[in-house]
């Protein structure tokens, strides 16, 4: 029962109160007895620092760094070709 009827008031079942509207599980998608900081340390790493990683590897290949200059400035230019994403893959898988 969700509650009744009392002097002009809904009464709610304490019982339902704390359920989700939509019947899944508060955490369902958290696996059981992970504590709860081991699943933010999971979710920094994941998140944060691996990308944070990567992002600092391209940044020390001057090689990579030159070549994200060079397509910059080819972009700033008007003779820079617009290619489609086949185009692209296309180029990219005959390197």
């Amino acid at each position: 029962m969700l509650g009744h009827e009392s002097r002009g008031g809904l009464l709610a079942d304490e019982g339902v109160v704390g359920e989700p509207f939509d019947g899944a599980a508060y955490g369902s998608g958290v696996a059981e007895g992970v504590p709860r900081w081991e699943q933010v340390r999971v979710f920094l790493v994941q998140f944060v620092l691996e990308p944070l990683e990567e992002t600092l590897d391209v940044l020390d290949s001057e090689a990579l760094l030159a070549d994200i200059r060079e397509a910059l400035a080819e972009l700033a230019t008007a003779d820079a070709p617009v290619l489609s994403k086949d185009q692209a893959l296309r180029l990219i898988q005959r390197r």
